[in-house]
């Protein structure tokens, strides 16, 4: 543990940059907030960069036992809403990167930040069911997403729903990346016989216990269940649910407990109104058995492809499926690969030596040696002077940190490297070209097929490419994209 706070002075002298990045997860004590930090922890500390963290109080037993720097920070909830800017001030300058989890950003904290939205319900409000205190402290929060976005340089969500929400709402329509939740691995419950028992996780008003209820009751006759078991916080259980028959209420439990519960049970129930991207739902679809989603945009983007089966129960529209892992792609849910993503966009827009303790990202993880070593994949590209694809610069309009945009459907992982044959007009033989996925345009946020693609930075060129290359872009305007 670090003390930073010992050492500030007023804003402004601070040594700068005494940090890589700074991550501030002092509002998430629990759920997803806290799987994610624990995983940043793990991924950091052991390669002693020049990072911190700032944590909640209730976290710190779990960070205190690695070599992580940290700091934890002592402040009531409504701190997230009042005086954050004040907070926040005290690092202002230290840091090449400030990445928030769910707290706007107040200010130039780095010389870059990144905001990770964590919760939809801010940009999701109308028509939800909440109580008056959580929407009014909702909508606070919403308006200072609102005020205070232009301080963002990237923001990130756990799916392509909170972004296109929050983009909507906001304006905001610069850098959105998809962080999702990653999975570690654990034992499923398949192939092993089940209690006659549902289970559901959450007990705010917008996952709508009522609906959970009834969902239970129309299954009760043909799955011969006995029992719904409801985890989460016991006061926000309304009185006449835990007053029903089958109702069992577990309380806020350890995830392993809550885990094994959702083994047994033959039926996993959610109806929430709006989600972010749920990891019960995920850890459900993982463990087998019935899974029966409300019918929501969230729970439609993290089944894919698996089948699922109307279920219409009081006007709520749902989806029943049984659950499989062979269905699922679950490559997408790896933490390695979530950071090393986040990585790989940090360095893509500033001069970040692409690790924070000094080395290149590859190196932060031996799992991407191989990969990012040679090219596994390449691509034949045709370029003229109509065509979708073309050539991009920064501000100097040459070919130093340029490279060549590919309209495609096939998006590659930003980071991978690819082989480029390059074919240009009155070239009768394609140039091989060496580069590197450094961002991507995919379908999402409302994007044109005809702007889908990914933008591949040079790497090696011979001589003579570089001069047909060249010679090509004093005939068509290049594309404009600054990576620095």
């Amino acid at each position: 543990r670090v003390d930073t706070t010992a050492s500030c002075g007023p804003r402004g002298r601070h040594p700068r940059r005494e940090f890589d990045v700074i991550f501030d997860f002092s509002a998430s004590p629990v759920g997803g907030g806290l799987k994610r930090l624990l995983a940043y922890v793990d991924f950091f500390a052991p390669r002693r960069g020049r990072v911190l963290f700032l944590v909640h109080p209730h976290t710190e037993e779990h960070v205190a036992g690695k070599t992580a720097q940290y700091e934890v920070v002592r402040r009531n909830p409504l701190a997230r809403l009042w005086f954050d800017p004040r907070f926040v001030s005290r690092y202002g300058g230290r840091t090449r990167w400030f990445f928030s989890y769910g707290i706007p950003i107040y200010g130039k904290v780095g010389d870059h930040n990144w905001l990770h939205v964590s919760n939809s319900l801010p940009f999701g409000l109308l028509g939800l069911t909440l109580d008056i205190r959580a929407f009014a402290g909702n909508f606070l929060l919403r308006e200072r997403f609102v005020r205070y976005a232009d301080n963002c340089s990237v923001v990130s969500g756990e799916s392509e729903f909170t972004l296109d929400i929050y983009r909507k709402t906001t304006g905001w329509r610069r850098r959105f990346v998809v962080l999702r939740n990653g999975m570690e691995a654990f034992a499923s419950g398949s192939g092993k016989a089940r209690l006659p028992e549902a289970i559901t996780v959450g007990t705010s008003r917008y996952k709508r216990l009522d609906r959970t209820c009834a969902v239970f009751e129309r299954m009760q006759a043909t799955r011969r269940l006995e029992k719904l078991l409801i985890v989460g916080n016991l006061e926000s259980i309304p009185f006449w649910v835990r007053r029903k028959p089958y109702v069992e209420c577990l309380g806020i439990l350890p995830r392993e407990q809550v885990l094994q519960h959702m083994r047994q049970a033959q039926v996993f129930i959610s109806t929430s109104e709006i989600e972010n991207s749920s990891n019960a739902v995920l850890e459900a679809l993982v463990l087998g058995g019935t899974v029966v989603l409300s019918d929501i945009p969230s729970h439609r983007e993290l089944i894919g492809s698996v089948a699922g089966q109307a279920l219409d129960v009081d006007g709520l529209r749902c989806l029943e499926l049984d659950a499989s892992v062979s269905a699922l792609d679950l490559s997408q849910y790896s933490w390695d690969k979530t950071i090393f993503q986040m990585l790989s966009t940090m360095a893509s827009l500033s001069r970040f030596t692409r690790g924070t303790n000094g080395v290149e990202t590859r190196d932060w993880s031996a799992m991407d040696n191989e990969r990012r070593s040679s090219p596994r994949y390449q691509v034949k590209v045709d370029v003229g002077m109509q065509t979708e694809s073309n050539f991009y610069t920064g501000l100097t309009q040459d070919l130093s940190g340029g490279g060549i945009f590919v309209a495609t459907n096939q998006i590659r992982q930003v980071g991978e490297r690819i082989k480029v044959l390059l074919t240009l007009p009155g070239q009768a033989e394609a140039f091989e070209i060496l580069t590197e996925v450094r961002w991507v345009r995919d379908a999402s946020l409302g994007r044109s097929v005809d702007d889908v693609g990914m933008g591949l930075r040079f790497l090696q060129m011979s001589p003579g490419a570089k001069k047909a290359v060249t010679e090509f872009l004093s005939q068509r305007e290049s594309l404009f994209f600054d990576e620095d």
